[in-house]
């Protein structure tokens, strides 16, 4: 569900010419988000989130360009 939103929101702010999108949820849900796309367990990835914390998804790659905490792919 949180994906199918993330993509729709996309897709809108792209024909507004957006470059980027902004998303703030709990840890849980960006955890399990992120673990599809970075090479650990969600609850691995949830002990990395500080509070408050981002990252920089390139959505068209999808990697990280900034993980949390500073980590850098």
């Amino acid at each position: 569900r949180f994906n199918r939103a993330l993509k729709e929101i996309i897709k809108i702010e792209a024909k507004l010419n957006h470059n980027r999108v902004g998303i703030v949820t709990h840890g849980n849900i960006l955890a399990f988000f992120s673990a599809q796309f970075y090479d650990q367990a969600p609850r691995q990835l949830h002990d990395l989130i500080q509070m408050p914390d981002w990252a920089i998804l390139d959505w068209k790659t999808k990697k990280f360009i900034k993980f949390f905490e500073g980590k850098n792919d």
